[in-house]
């Protein structure tokens, strides 16, 4: 029997239309497990809840409790299955209330409190499609909670999933029934051994639901999303935007991670460990062809597509003494490993290290008063990443050159603060301001896809 994980994102879960369509994509599909993320909007508040409570008025904690409770009681209604998702609905409302009051009376941000309260949106959307997948079809339809089965470590806020103890809980749990039962169970959250609650990070059911799919050796990973898959650019930015049928999972992880909101970065983890194909589709056009991601795709192109990744800090580590010290970069490393911490970009030179950053990170204190234990620091802000990804690109006479003319031409210049080039075969990425970015974006995909594209249908 084929084996098919598939996940369905916020939008895709908006409301009882959204659901049902959901539902009949996952039905017509053959999923085995479907994962969901929280009801679109709700994480949102719910993170505001966890950042806030502390300097919320009790009535402002519970007006936004009251939304929470309303939205999902009004899909329940459309679905036909309010009277029997009441109690688990007042449930979560309860526990929700609970968690809040004691991150009022803590008066501060605490990450363990935070990833119990925001785990609530994924576990109300899961009951909610359960409900609903249960009229598509004749097989046993079964809820379960994902912290059962995806063990982590206890970064909380961005926790780090436990491979071989969430196989084995799957294999405990969900491998004996796989030919009788459809799971549905929710993204984004895990728990740690000793039972607290934690989440993957913003964006993580995706990785959730490759790390089912690795857990019980699934044959493919499905991803409904509201785009019908991938493409060569941001739509957004551009009319010219090319849908891209196939990918390799590293470049697949290299626009992830440079900015193309496709897939949570990690997703490609246990995915490409696993060798397991990664399918994205629209719930809005379920029969488009979408976008494959798989090790080996049928095409390699030199430039697959652009990728802007906005509100980027460059920070540079200056000291005279990085020229003659042994072990600078380590304790830099070392650093950003304590505060757990991943770098995107580095570039070095005789004194200074360049680091590329998320701005969000800059709230992150102690991370700073370490790294001015070993160097000077100078942070700009308002930046992003422009990436050319592809294949080969590191390794191409003439790519650089041709990527600078075209963003520096003679009385037009951009100006380019950074190149960061050679450690990737697969990802050129450029450094601008945020203003400078989406024409810069324009200009290579015009470059290197557009032009490139028409010069083969020349020939």
């Amino acid at each position: 029997m084929s084996l098919t994980v598939s996940k369905f994102g916020g939008t895709s879960m908006a409301d009882a239309d959204s659901i049902r369509r959901s539902a009949k994509i996952a039905t017509r599909n053959n999923a085995s497990i479907i994962v969901v993320s929280a009801v679109s909007g709700i994480t949102d508040k719910l993170i505001y809840l966890a950042e806030y409570s502390g300097s919320l008025s009790k009535k402002e904690r519970l007006d936004l409790i009251a939304e929470i409770d309303t939205t999902h009681r009004d899909i329940a209604r459309d679905l036909g299955c309010e009277e029997e998702l009441d109690r688990n609905i007042e449930n979560y409302m309860h526990n929700l209330d609970s968690l809040v009051k004691a991150a009022s009376i803590l008066g501060r941000p605490d990450p363990r409190l935070s990833d119990a309260i925001i785990s609530n949106g994924e576990l109300l959307s899961s009951r909610l499609i359960h409900f609903e997948l249960k009229k598509h079809t004749l097989r046993n339809v079964e809820w379960v909670d994902a912290r059962s089965i995806i063990k982590t470590d206890n970064t909380f806020g961005r926790a780090l999933p436990l491979p071989e103890k969430i196989k084995q809980k799957a294999i405990e749990k969900l491998v004996p029934n796989l030919d009788k039962h459809i799971y549905v169970t929710q993204g984004f959250i895990g728990k740690t051994d000793d039972n607290r609650t934690t989440t993957l990070g913003r964006g993580g059911s995706d990785y959730s639901a490759a790390l089912f799919a690795e857990a019980i050796e699934a044959d493919g990973i499905q991803i409904w999303t509201d785009v019908a898959g991938v493409a060569s650019i941001d739509p957004r930015l551009s009319d010219s935007a090319t849908a891209i049928t196939n990918l390799s999972f590293q470049e697949a992880a290299e626009m992830a991670t440079s900015g193309a909101k496709i897939l949570h970065p990690p997703t490609m983890i246990p995915a490409r460990r696993a060798s397991i194909p990664i399918f994205v589709g629209s719930t809005f056009e379920p029969d488009a062809i979408g976008t494959k991601i798989m090790s080996k795709p049928k095409t390699s192109p030199l430039v697959r597509a652009i990728t802007i990744k906005k509100d980027q800090r460059l920070v540079t580590l200056s000291t005279p003494r990085m020229s003659e010290e042994y072990g600078f970069l380590a304790r830099i490393f070392n650093v950003f490993a304590d505060h757990k911490i991943s770098i995107d970009l580095v570039t070095t030179s005789e004194v200074s290290v360049s680091i590329t950053m998320d701005e969000t990170l800059l709230k992150n204190d102690g991370l700073f008063q370490d790294l001015k234990k070993i160097a000077d620091i100078d942070i700009e802000d308002d930046l992003s990443i422009v990436a050319l990804i592809g294949n080969r690109v590191n390794h191409t006479a003439g790519l650089l050159r041709r990527a600078s003319s075209v963003l520096q031409p003679d009385g037009n210049e951009l100006n380019i603060r950074a190149v960061f080039q050679g450690a990737s075969r697969h990802c050129v990425a450029f450094i601008l301001s945020n203003e400078e970015a989406a024409e810069a974006a324009r200009k290579l995909h015009k470059e290197f896809i557009l032009n490139s594209r028409k010069e083969k249908e020349a020939n």
